[in-house]
């Protein structure tokens, strides 16, 4: 390829709208652009296309066979398998920017095995990162590299090194129903107009950690069955709505208006408790740990004290359904777990029917594409290793009017190009500004012919990695040169 053919050209001009030193760099180094869409110009396209051989070479080998879908569904693979004795079934399809897998199978599965051997893989030639294998849920993990470009946030224990997704349900069991017998020290209090936590808190001189909220929901199944139900969370927290909703194995859940609470509880928003509820009762488990605790008293401008939730409270589920923030303690080992920001690379589901196992696999060209370049880069520009670089060597001539630089470079060229993909620099510019473009692309070697090749018959090999740079003669440029680096 030449320089005069790339399209579009490299710019210094960026956009305000980008955030981030990694776009700018792509959006500089005309890889990608975007504007009314995101488009990948001839450069950017051979990294995604590195990207996608290193996936599709791996499972193509494991005898997955490729399919087209409109829109990417493993229900449709289900319904033609009529007889066991046809598995197991391996398939993937491309959809934009992501890449699926599925596998069916009544015997040992592999998927997963190879999707971590995809990413492990991925991780030493591209993003020289570890990667987080963060729980979703029991039957779906997500991964994630951290990035600069954080639109996936999940909890992290240093101790034990487990990761979670916000929305991982740690714990839920139900409750037996059981005789509450009465607590003589629960008092009600007169608590005018005292609505909200921060209100209660200072009335009382208590902290949020001993208050109780009780949150009132309508609750909608697949079914078209609809309830109304009580969640419960410490006063100091929120309720993670997906959570709640995935405990009760719902399609929809919403917080209840001012008339449907007052039906169910039979007094104004701010003063609604657990207790003599006619509701089921959805608890978070933190709750149970509160001594003397405060809660609505279903009566207007009234709570009740020193309530003892395991004794008092007719707890249906008691369950995991709290918003997660930093330090919350780790499930396995109870240590203090951080909050990360990362890109999600993939993902892998599984699930069972009778003796079938259905896994599926998810693959994120975009982010990976995105996250090799971040991992990759200095302030002058990108750093590509060969497996993932768009083009092996950036030839340089330094003065392309010189017959005998322009001749040596166009030699190297064809000697290399048979082998590898290659850019001659053929522009009538500066020396600067072909350096700067190399550098701002990333690749990895660049072959500069100046007054040393005049003189001495030499060429200068600078790696863009490291910024070392050696001397050859002309006749020992070759592919296993290169090779040899």
């Amino acid at each position: 390829m030449k320089a005069t053919e790339i399209f579009p050209k490299s710019t210094f001009n960026i956009p305000a709208g980008l955030k981030y030193d990694t776009e700018k760099l792509l959006y500089k180094s005309g890889l990608l652009r975007s504007g009314e869409t995101l488009t990948f110009y001839s450069l950017g396209v051979k990294i995604l296309d590195k990207i996608k051989e290193v996936i599709i070479s791996r499972i193509e080998a494991e005898n997955f066979k490729k399919i087209h879908q409109f829109k990417p569904s493993v229900e449709d693979i289900k319904r033609e398998i009529y007889n066991e004795k046809i598995l197991p079934l391996y398939f993937y399809s491309l959809n934009d920017f992501t890449l699926y897998s599925y596998e069916i199978t009544n015997n040992t599965p592999k998927l997963l095995k190879i999707l971590s051997e995809i990413l492990d893989y991925l991780m030493q030639k591209g993003i020289k990162q570890n990667y987080f294998s963060v729980a979703e849920s029991d039957e779906k993990i997500i991964y994630s590299f951290s990035s600069e470009k954080g639109d996936f946030a999940f909890l992290h224990c240093p101790g034990c090194s487990n990761s979670y997704s916000l929305n991982y349900i740690s714990y839920k069991k139900e409750i037996e129903p059981k005789n509450l017998k009465k607590n003589e020290s629960m008092k009600k209090v007169y608590t005018p107009g005292i609505k909200t936590i921060p209100e209660l808190c200072s009335f009382l001189n208590i902290s949020p950690e001993k208050t109780i909220k009780t949150m009132i929901y309508k609750v909608n199944y697949n079914n078209n069955k609809e309830e109304y139900i009580a969640a419960l969370v410490k006063g100091s927290r929120n309720i993670n709505e997906e959570k709640l909703k995935r405990v009760l194995g719902a399609i929809k859940v919403a917080l209840a208006n001012e008339e449907e609470i007052i039906n169910f509880t039979n007094t104004k928003m701010g003063f609604a408790g657990p207790i003599g509820l006619d509701l089921k009762v959805i608890a978070d488990k933190d709750i149970i740990d509160i001594q003397e605790a405060v809660v609505g008293a279903n009566e207007e401008d009234y709570h009740l004290i020193d309530v003892i939730p395991e004794k008092d409270i007719k707890i249906d589920i008691l369950c995991d359904i709290k918003e997660n923030k930093d330090g919350d303690p780790c499930p396995v080992c109870n240590r203090p777990m951080e909050i990360i920001e990362g890109q999600i690379v993939a993902e892998f589901a599984t699930s069972k029917e009778n003796n079938i196992t259905f896994n599926s696999m998810k693959i994120d060209l975009f982010n990976l594409f995105y996250l090799i370049s971040e991992k990759n880069r200095d302030s002058e520009g990108l750093i590509f290793t060969p497996e993932f670089s768009p083009v092996l060597c950036y030839i340089i001539p330094i003065n392309v009017k010189n017959e005998s630089i322009l001749n040596a470079s166009k030699e190297i060229y064809e000697k290399l190009i048979k082998y590898v993909d290659i850019i001659i620099d053929d522009r009538e510019e500066s020396p600067g500004v072909k350096f700067k473009d190399a550098d701002l692309l990333g690749i990895p070697y660049k072959i500069i012919i100046g007054n040393k090749f005049i003189k001495e018959g030499k060429v200068e090999i600078k790696e863009r990695k490291t910024g070392k740079s050696f001397e050859i003669e002309l006749n020992n440029i070759n592919i296993e040169f290169f090779n040899s680096l």
